[in-house]
């Protein structure tokens, strides 16, 4: 499984039904965990970069493709122009269940982000995040200090 991603680490632990498109362009680090049901997309283009320690719960999805809203105005659905943009989720990063999180977002080391939140804006380290758009609600201790 591991020669199918652009990395991949040791000790990684995936729930039922998590489905990767674009392996390739998805690197995942040591100690991950996917929960259920999860849906981790780059088959298009952009990269996904899963940190050390990071945690999704069930029904996650994580995109890297969106569409260019300037350039699509007025056109029909076929002739629309997207735009990737990589996803990257730091070390110790918690994701609560069902959340989605948006192209080009880079959610900081040791953030955590609420359950059902729609992440539309990068999170600072440490940072807790929630709703729809996800927004700070608080902070997490620093465990280095």
């Amino acid at each position: 499984m591991s020669d199918r991603f652009a990395s991949f680490g040791k000790n990684n632990r995936f729930d039922y039904e998590v489905l990767f498109i674009g392996e390739k362009n998805i690197s995942i680090g040591n100690n991950v965990f996917i929960g259920r049901n999860c849906i981790i997309n780059a088959g298009k283009g952009g990269h996904i970069y899963i940190g050390d320690g990071a945690a999704n719960g069930a029904n996650t999805t994580i995109i890297t493709r969106k569409l260019d809203n300037l350039k699509t105005r007025g056109l029909k659905r076929s002739e629309n122009t997207n735009v990737f943009k990589n996803v990257t989720i730091g070390k110790g990063v918690g994701v609560g269940y069902g959340v989605t999180i948006n192209p080009g977002i880079t959610l900081g080391d040791g953030c955590e982000v609420a359950a059902g939140s729609v992440v539309t804006r990068s999170v600072k380290p440490f940072e807790i995040v929630a709703g729809s758009p996800a927004v700070v609600i608080g902070l997490r201790q620093n465990s280095t200090k």
